[in-house]
């Protein structure tokens, strides 16, 4: 090796110093990716199906994105709620559609939406939940000397 690329090897080591050092592929990440992300999830699609679309990264990739970037994390986290009042929308088309032929295939379907806009959604479209208390309240009478 000669005294001017073992030079130029420090150079650039030294131009390098306290910056990122990039590993694996580059990030296929952009603004219009994750737009495309966002609406395939309010338009009802999951991850999975997302995913497998041409020119879509990886499921854990977005994941990572999610763990990364709050932002993204938050728009995605509203993208599932707003998905849930399309399973509310897909409900009610269902009920329209039921005959007496497809009733037992249609309240399969009709279960699978309620769960999923209950997960999708649980304050909106959840179980409500009462709590009841019920115990024995103990009464303690105060002393005459207290009195």
């Amino acid at each position: 090796m000669t005294p001017d690329r073992v030079k130029q090897i420090v150079d650039k080591a030294e131009a390098r110093a306290g910056q990122p050092v990039n590993t694996g592929r580059p990030s296929k990440r952009t603004p219009e990716m994750e737009e495309a992300i966002i609406n395939g999830l309010v338009d009802g699609f999951s991850l999975v199906q997302i995913c497998a679309a041409d020119n879509m990264p990886n499921r854990r990739t977005i994941l990572r994105w999610m763990e990364d970037d709050e932002a993204f994390a938050t728009r995605c986290a509203r993208a599932r709620e707003i998905q849930a009042d399309l399973m509310d929308d897909k409900i009610i088309q269902l009920i329209d559609d039921v005959n007496v032929e497809n009733a037992s295939a249609m309240r399969v379907k009709l279960a699978a939406l309620q769960w999923r806009a209950a997960k999708l959604a649980p304050k909106k479209y959840g179980d409500k939940q009462e709590v009841e208390h019920t115990g024995h309240v103990v009464m303690i009478a105060p002393e005459a000397s207290d009195l």
